[in-house]
């Protein structure tokens, strides 16, 4: 398990356009250590003997519905409104890396 630095979460900050002050830094380092830590716990636990269960319940249902178009906007009103367009589609500003 690769562990993460400072570094790493100062980076990771940058990429999404957030600022972060050393004390924040310092805050979600010592929290991914105590994370860390913990999951550690669950390397020690013993599943010689055990069956993997990949979906462990036995009574399989989906409870979504489908999905019902109330209201549809016509394409050509969404794209009158749109600052920027590229043929059909609505062209914005890129916002992460």
């Amino acid at each position: 398990m690769q562990k993460i630095t400072k570094e790493v979460i100062v980076e990771l900050a940058e990429e999404s356009m957030l600022t972060l002050s050393q004390e924040e830094i310092d805050i979600i380092y010592n929290m991914e250590n105590i994370i860390t830590k913990r999951f550690e716990k669950v390397k020690d636990i013993n599943t010689e003997n055990i069956a993997p269960a990949h979906y462990p319940f036995d009574d399989i249902h989906n409870f979504l519905r489908e999905d019902i178009s109330l209201y549809v906007i016509d394409r050509k009103e969404i794209l009158t409104n749109a600052p920027e367009i590229n043929q059909e589609y609505i062209t914005i500003k890129r916002v992460v890396k």
